[in-house]
C-alpha cells in the first residue's frame, strides 16, 4: 500500500494484512469481529481495487460475496487446477488423546476426540481433523478451502500450542 508522502497519517499501520496470490494479482485482506459486528477488507492493491463488508451481526463470513464482486469488478476468476492433497496419516487413540483440550488466544479453540477421530471446534463448527504430517494438521470449514495447523507439545511435554494461521494458542486444558 502506497502513502502519499505529501500526507501525514497519524498513527499509520503498515502490518497486518494476510496476502496471498489471486487472479495472477496480490491480494491483502484484514477483518475483524466482536460481539454484533463483523467489518472486512479486501483488495488488489496492483489494481487499486478494494471492497469494504461492514455487517451488524457476529459470526457472519464474505467469502463468497468478496469473490462476486472482484469478479465484476476485474473479470472472472479463471478455474483453479485442485493440487493434490495429501492422504491423512493415521493416528492412535493415545495420540489423538495427547491432542485434546482447549486452546486459547483472543477466543477458545477445542480438540477433542469423538467417536474415535480428532474433530476441531471454533465458532460454533465440528470440524474433522487430518493429520497430513508430523505435528501438521488440516481441517477444511464448510465450501471453503483448507486450513492447515500445527500442534507443538510444551516444554514440559504436557502443555503445548497450536499455530493456526498468524495466531498461537496456548493449551489450556
Amino acid at each position: 500500500i502506497e502513502i502519499p508522502t505529501n500526507v501525514f497519517v497519524h498513527g499509520a499501520y503498515g502490518y497486518g494484512w494476510f496476502l496471498q496470490d489471486d487472479r495472477g494479482l496480490r491480494r491483502a485482506e484484514h477483518g475483524g469481529e466482536l460481539p454484533g459486528y463483523v467489518a472486512e477488507i479486501q483488495m488488489f492493491p496492483q489494481r487499486r481495487v478494494a471492497v469494504i463488508v461492514l455487517v451488524n451481526r457476529g459470526g457472519a463470513r464474505f467469502r463468497k460475496a468478496f469473490d462476486v464482486a472482484f469478479d465484476l469488478l476485474l473479470g472472472p476468476k479463471a478455474p483453479a487446477a485442485s493440487a493434490p492433497r495429501p492422504d491423512p496419516l493415521p493416528m492412535t487413540l493415545e495420540e489423538m488423546a495427547s491432542y485434546a483440550g482447549t486452546y486459547a488466544n483472543r477466543w477458545p479453540m477445542e480438540i477433542a476426540v469423538k467417536e474415535g477421530k480428532l474433530v476441531l471446534k471454533r465458532f460454533g463448527a465440528e470440524l474433522p481433523v487430518a493429520k497430513i504430517g508430523e505435528r501438521r494438521f488440516s481441517v477444511t470449514p464448510e465450501g471453503g478451502t483448507p486450513q492447515e495447523f500445527l500442534i507443538v507439545p510444551g516444554a514440559d511435554g504436557n502443555k503445548g500450542y497450536l499455530q493456526m494461521f498468524i495466531w498461537i494458542f496456548k493449551k489450556t486444558g
